[in-house]
């Protein structure tokens, strides 16, 4: 039996040291010392107990995948926490950009078209509508239900998770994921709508 070697003695600036050159001890060390404490600073964040735990093992991946090149000036702490607090940035900003997406595409495609005669433009609009629906209709029926809910009647996510009887996390677990699945099959559609002839 292989006994993994205590290091809990080590001060956080030897464990990084270490960890620069190789030592996978001294890593599994630090992120036993600082994941819980990173995951609960990540989730008051971004509110999300996946994306949280996400932020926290990517930012421990790069540490380990980028050792040699990593250079801590400060110390371990204060690095580890400004790198949640980076990644959990970029997940919000991807988040809303991801959310405001569909309410945007149709105002958007309004705009690209204003140089065409009214009859075409409505056409195209009715069209593109169609498609988005049809897109939604290919959503799992609890995800579709949930995300018509929200975007449709424009309820809260406390409002759904009321009415169908789930948690606030599972309704917006369901909205992000029904928007992953939509996002590229939509930007397809409208990219390649656009050069329809009329």
């Amino acid at each position: 039996m292989i006994v993994r070697h205590k290091m809990n003695h080590y001060h956080e600036l030897e464990l990084a040291a270490m960890i620069k050159h190789g030592n996978h001890a001294a890593f599994t060390e630090l992120f036993e010392r600082y994941s819980p404490v990173l995951y609960a600073f990540a989730l008051r964040k971004v509110d999300d107990k996946e994306a949280a735990s996400d932020i926290v093992q990517d930012v421990f991946t790069k540490i380990w995948t980028k050792r040699e090149e990593i250079t801590i000036e400060q110390t371990v702490q204060s690095y580890l926490f400004a790198a949640v607090r980076n990644k959990a940035l970029d997940y919000i900003a991807r988040e809303e950009n991801r959310d405001r997406y569909l309410k945007h595409l149709t105002s958007f495609l309004h705009d690209s078209l204003q140089n065409q005669n009214s009859a075409d433009e409505q056409v195209r609009i009715r069209m593109f509508n169609q498609m988005i629906e049809e897109e939604i209709e290919r959503l799992p029926p609890r995800m579709k239900e949930v995300f018509n809910m929200s975007r449709k009647l424009h309820m809260s996510y406390k409002e759904i998770a009321a009415t169908l009887g789930i948690s606030e996390e599972t309704v917006k677990s369901q909205v992000k994921r029904a928007l992953a699945i939509l996002r590229p099959r939509l930007q397809n559609i409208f990219f390649s709508f656009l050069t329809l002839p009329f």
